[in-house]
């Protein structure tokens, strides 16, 4: 038989493992109606600018005629994405939106990674090589 410390132990391991879901839960239930991609980026925990360039090379957005993301027109048919195209002063802007629906299948298609991964993975790709200052001295 369990002693009474395995037995919490074992619940508390559990509950650690449960959490970080529950939490991803709380942020999609209090996001109401269609959110921006940098938006649905950041509920889901993503960082949004590796969110959305995550969507672009994975198919799901491409870039569409004004040089925007726009979603997969499947994806539209599904009620997962819109696409909200206004004009002003003469200028057409496009702004891809995502639904709550959209943004349950992100989550499940696209589960949050570690913050510092994400910060990681951003200064990957961005950071250039700049000589050290002892370097310019020669």
């Amino acid at each position: 038989m369990l002693q009474l410390g395995e037995i919490v132990a074992e619940k508390d391991a559990k509950i650690a493992h449960l959490a970080p879901k529950a939490e991803a839960h709380d942020r999609l239930m209090a996001a109401r109606g269609d959110v921006c991609l940098q938006d649905a980026g950041r509920i889901l925990g993503r960082q949004p600018n590796v969110f959305v360039a995550t969507l672009l090379d994975a198919g799901v957005l491409f870039r569409g005629a004004h040089g925007k993301p726009e979603p997969r027109h499947d994806l539209r048919e599904r009620g997962f994405f819109r696409v909200r195209v206004s004009d002003v002063n003469g200028q057409t802007y496009v702004q891809t939106l995502v639904s709550p629906r959209g943004l349950a299948w992100l989550a499940s298609q696209y589960p949050a990674t570690d913050r510092q991964e994400a910060l990681d993975a951003c200064r990957t790709v961005s950071t250039p090589s700049v000589p050290s200052p002892g370097a310019l001295s020669n």
